[in-house]
């Protein structure tokens, strides 16, 4: 969480959000700034692992209106020894 000092108090300004699995990997992230007396999700990020629990694939969203909409994808592939190799970025032009 962020917080801002103005007039001798503490003000929100932000927070993230995380969830795990049972292997303690994050599957849900979060971005919600604080809005006028409520937190607001913004943008969330989903996870996806592999048996070896490596990173695989993450989803960004963002909420357009009422719309949670995909914004990007990244794509990321590793060798036999779990190497990172590879990241892929794909963005959506026209979010869905």
């Amino acid at each position: 969480m962020e917080q801002s000092w103005q007039d001798s108090v503490w003000i929100n300004t932000y927070k993230d959000t995380y969830t795990y699995d049972s292997n303690n990997n994050v599957i849900e992230s979060s971005y919600q700034p604080w809005e006028g007396a409520i937190w607001t999700t913004k943008y969330k990020n989903i996870y996806t692992y592999d048996s070896n629990n490596n990173l695989i694939e993450r989803k960004w969203q963002s909420w357009e209106g009422a719309v949670l909409v995909y914004m990007s994808l990244h794509t990321y592939v590793y060798d036999e020894n779990n190497y990172l190799i590879e990241h892929i970025r794909q963005k959506w032009d026209n979010p869905i």
